[in-house]
């Protein structure tokens, strides 16, 4: 499934890539509402297609995140070959 998005969207997803392209880690930050994960699977995705199987670590602070991001990834047509959700961190 091909997801359309927004200006600033495809402007993060392009920037990151440019990042990571030159073997730089990118940090991606957007308000309550912009579509991280979207854009996370966006370049996930994009990334996947230009350089095969990548090992990805997609981590979340909270499980419902987890479970969120990972059925965008799906619907967004991320492979799972090598790509490992995690959620952790308990604040004691």
């Amino acid at each position: 499934m091909n997801v359309t998005l927004r200006d600033y969207q495809e402007s993060a997803v392009n920037a990151a890539l440019s990042f990571l392209s030159r073997k730089v880690n990118p940090l991606v930050i957007a308000p309550t509402g912009a579509g991280k994960t979207v854009i996370a699977s966006a370049i996930l995705k994009r990334w996947q297609i230009a350089n095969g199987n990548i090992r990805v670590f997609f981590v979340a602070h909270r499980k419902e995140l987890i479970e969120q991001a990972e059925a965008t990834l799906i619907n967004n047509g991320v492979k799972f070959d090598n790509l490992f959700l995690w959620e952790g961190w308990k604040l004691e």
